[in-house]
């Protein structure tokens, strides 16, 4: 008989279980990876997240600096700049940044005529930021953000009708070497003026008939209707920056510019005494000779040390106790004072020297940057208005090379080709620019001249002294905030010759520096190609503008440490 086998289960058990375990392993140790990768990634996009932020944070950041001072990144205690960078100017800040990123202020540098010029209207944010977790892991964006401003244009008018309700049109032989815009309606006349640079307009261009609206004659690039730039309600700004870090003075103005320094003398109304490069002094309170149209022939005194002169050109050359000033830190100067033009009762030729005006007079030759402001009127003369003698007297009055305002290692040509112009070319090597402002108006001298005469101020009182140069040359950026720039009392008196000016010109109405009777100046204006990309210290810019973002792009040059 065959052995029979019995069978036996218990045995099975121990395997399955182990198996069913090695299985479970698995499976909980790869979700465990599973979800420790999974965490990663989350933490790790989370961290992405946040290092954007945190560059879009420093990008903020700097664009509010920028909204409260355009050129906050030339404090040279606070940020460095390193030109090595072809074609940028990039600057940095000193020291630790406040939150998780650092910011590069990278300015381009354009070339015109051989000279590297800023553009400080358009500039390149570029900000790194990281997270508070992973400060390895980088993310950067860059910003181009620009603002419209007022310098872009050779001219800006707010009204082509001028402050006495006459419509201003534009006729043959005038011509504008630049952009110029309008917030108003572009009055053409019967003949071609001719535009060489772009025209803008916000309502409309009045011209008769109406196809010559496309005249390439007229319109050499072109003309298109567009938003407003809108004026600002005060000048205070400037009158801030002059306290602080500026020069402010109270009082009427006399301002000589001698390169990077210039003299000045005033009336001190808060002092209530007259001063000459700041030093108080005394001036004679009787003219000995009398006999004398010139009356300089007096005793002033040094007001401190009662030291005396013979006259003020005796006084003014002593140059131990009354030393030409330097231009001021931050570039600007803010003359306040009293304001309105006198009542003109009578006063006609008379009420700009009155001493407590926030007027300030300006001539000479600028080396640096520079931006003089006035409350009230900005004069512009074509010889040192230093200077108080009677003008009978000033053998070289208006005689030098280029009287009025201009600058001592920047000039212009004008480059034509086959009699159309071409461009403003730059000359020399300098970066000079200069700003004038003016809350009231702006006018080129025509008649009087200041004295030190306690009865009027100046030479001349109720009656006319011509004391307007024949050509005049006017090299700045004017912004005139309540009314307009032009050439003093231009429908009388003797025709002159022309106005050189090279900068840009930016008027509530436009005024006249001449007319077709023959009387005043005929003009030369053209845009100083700078001023499309720079501007004089703290210039004035729109209401309506800021910073805006033009471009945003993430890239992977980050911001070095």
């Amino acid at each position: 008989m065959g052995k029979k086998w019995v069978r036996n289960d218990q045995g099975i058990a121990l395997p399955l279980v182990l198996a069913v375990m090695a299985v479970m392993t698995i499976l909980s140790v790869a979700a465990f990876n599973v979800s420790t990768n999974q965490t990663l990634l989350v933490q790790k996009s989370i961290d992405r997240d946040e290092a954007l932020y945190a560059a879009e944070q420093g990008y903020n950041h700097y664009l509010w600096k920028l909204n409260d001072d355009d050129v906050f990144y030339l404090d040279t205690t606070e940020y460095a700049c390193d030109t090595s960078e072809s074609g940028f100017d990039v600057y940095t800040l000193i020291g630790e940044e406040t939150g998780n990123y650092r910011v590069q202020i990278r300015v381009a540098r354009e070339i015109i005529d051989g000279v590297e010029v800023p553009v400080r209207n358009r500039i390149v944010l570029r900000s790194t930021g990281w997270s508070e977790n992973d400060s390895d892991h980088l993310r950067t964006i860059e910003v181009e953000v620009s603002k419209r401003t007022f310098t872009q244009h050779a001219m800006v008018t707010n009204n082509e009708i001028n402050e006495y309700g006459d419509e201003l049109y534009w006729v043959d032989d005038e011509v504008m070497y630049g952009p110029l815009h309008t917030n108003d309606t572009l009055y053409i006349g019967d003949y071609d003026p001719i535009f060489y640079g772009p025209v803008t307009y916000v309502n409309r261009i009045d011209i008769s008939p109406e196809h010559r609206i496309s005249s390439n004659e007229v319109f050499r690039q072109g003309n298109s209707q567009a938003d407003p730039l809108e004026f600002v309600s005060s000048n205070t700004d400037l009158l801030s920056h002059a306290r602080i870090g500026g020069h402010y003075y109270n009082g009427c103005t006399y301002i000589y510019l001698k390169g990077d320094k210039y003299d000045i003398r005033r009336w001190d109304k808060d002092a209530n005494t007259w001063k000459f490069n700041e030093v108080a002094y005394t001036p004679p309170t009787s003219y000995q000779n009398t006999n004398k149209r010139e009356r300089e022939e007096a005793i002033y005194k040094h007001t401190a040390s009662g030291k005396q002169y013979s006259s003020f050109a005796a006084l003014r050359s002593d140059t131990a106790n009354f030393p030409s000033l330097d231009l001021p830190a931050n570039g600007v100067i803010y003359v306040n004072g009293s304001t309105g033009d006198g009542g003109n009762g009578g006063r006609e030729y008379e009420y700009k020297f009155d001493r407590n005006y926030g007027n300030v007079f300006v001539c000479g030759q600028l080396s640096g940057k520079l931006t003089i402001a006035a409350a009230n009127d900005v004069i512009i003369t074509g010889h040192d208005p230093c200077d108080w003698r009677h003008p009978d007297v000033i053998n070289n009055l208006n005689d030098n090379t280029y009287p009025g305002v201009t600058y001592s290692s920047t000039g212009f040509e004008q480059v034509f080709s086959g009699g159309d112009w071409q461009r403003t070319k730059v000359t020399g090597t300098g970066d000079d620019m200069l700003g004038l402002v003016a809350d009231q108006r702006m006018r080129i001298i025509h008649y009087n001249w200041p004295s030190q005469s306690e009865a009027r101020w100046n030479w001349g009182g109720s009656s006319r002294i011509d004391v307007a140069p024949d050509d005049i040359y006017v090299y700045a950026a004017l912004f005139v905030r309540q009314y307009s720039y032009g050439f003093e009392y231009a429908k009388i008196g003797s025709d002159k010759d022309e106005i050189n000016l090279v900068g840009s010109i930016t008027q509530r109405y436009r005024g006249f520096v001449g007319t077709t009777g023959g009387t005043g100046y005929n003009k030369i204006y053209s845009h100083d190609p700078r001023m499309l990309y720079d501007a004089p210290p703290y210039f004035v810019e729109p209401a309506n503008t800021g910073w805006l973002s033009a471009k945003w792009r993430e890239t992977s040059e980050h911001v070095p440490e």
